[in-house]
């Protein structure tokens, strides 16, 4: 399944650099390999599918309903890397890391997908509540100062 999606995601970019669509014609023969999948044969490249997201290509789509499908059969492989790549502007918020620039695209594209398994799903919607409860929490004891606590310990 490794070797499927780097030639997918390959043939995506292979031509004049460009994001937008296969130029290899790729999408037409690995979407439906991907919908005859298992879940449970594509856990390993989870997290490539998920960077993929909000790349602007007509497969977009597509790609959302496949992690969808496998959130929900895995959900605990799937929602922390959604929730992460959803978290990922947390960190243009401190001057140190004023340079850092998201690309808002994935980041639209990890919560439009999170939105997409949440609805109807009042599990799932649990779920992901728990994990963005979770997340916001691993943020904030990032960002807390030590400073205090090193001083007590020493």
């Amino acid at each position: 399944m490794l070797r499927v999606a780097a030639l997918w995601f390959g043939s995506r970019e292979s031509a004049n650099g460009s994001k937008n669509g296969s130029p290899l014609g790729c999408d037409e023969e690995v979407l439906p390999l991907l919908r005859r999948v298992p879940a449970w044969k594509l856990l390993p490249v989870v997290p490539q599918l998920v960077s993929r997201l909000g790349s602007g290509a007509p497969a977009d789509a597509e790609l959302t309903a496949v992690l969808v499908r496998v959130a929900l059969c895995h959900p605990h492989h799937v929602v922390p890397a959604l929730v992460a790549l959803a978290n990922g502007s947390a960190l243009a918020a401190d001057e140190l890391t004023a340079q850092f620039r998201p690309d808002t695209a994935k980041l639209e594209g990890a919560k439009n997908t999170l939105d997409a398994l949440s609805q109807g799903r009042p599990r799932c919607l649990a779920l992901v509540r728990e994990y963005k409860a979770l997340a916001s929490g691993y943020l904030q004891l990032a960002w807390a100062d030590a400073k205090p606590l090193m001083t007590a310990v020493m």
